[in-house]
């Protein structure tokens, strides 16, 4: 007789590996999240603006001309001023609106900004290769799950 095999003794101060998954969406959950994300927020937007005009030598004036070119049908076309209110530390209530952040991602070639307010909810962005690489794996699982059927098929038939 070979000797019994030890048990196993799982330690319960192991991390989980899935952290949240056992918790609902934030933006489902009943009691109101910290969704502070200002500091952030306007972190990303100011370093977004910073390598744009570093890297590839975009000025604010042609930050707001290239999002006036996104924004075709606004009635008040986003100028040099405005996109320096939205930077500056002195002008507490002029920051940077919502409706505008897509336009300023595209003028400055950087989406951080919207990855923060993104992952606040506890969402990830994901781009459209991303999502193709999703579809293949998607559709690969389903051949394979096909060539299962037909496989069990040819055997019940003899064949």
């Amino acid at each position: 007789m070979s000797p019994a095999k030890p048990k196993r003794v799982f330690s319960s101060n192991q991390g989980d590996l899935f952290p949240g998954l056992d918790q609902p969406p934030v933006i489902h959950r009943p009691n109101a999240p910290d969704l502070t994300v200002a500091a952030e927020f306007l972190g990303k937007v100011d370093g977004a603006m910073r390598r744009a005009s570093s890297s590839r030598n975009v000025s604010r004036a042609r930050i707001a001309d290239r999002m006036n070119l996104a924004l075709p049908g606004l009635k008040k076309p986003i100028t040099k001023r405005m996109v320096d209110s939205w930077m500056a530390d002195s002008k507490e209530f002029h920051q940077l609106p919502a409706i505008y952040l897509p336009a300023f991602c595209w003028a400055v070639e950087d989406d951080s900004a919207m990855h923060v307010l993104v992952n606040a909810l506890g969402c990830e962005m994901v781009d459209a290769e991303e999502i193709a690489a999703k579809q293949i794996g998607e559709a690969t699982v389903e051949i394979a799950v096909r060539r299962r059927q037909v496989a069990l098929l040819t055997r019940k038939l003899g064949r």
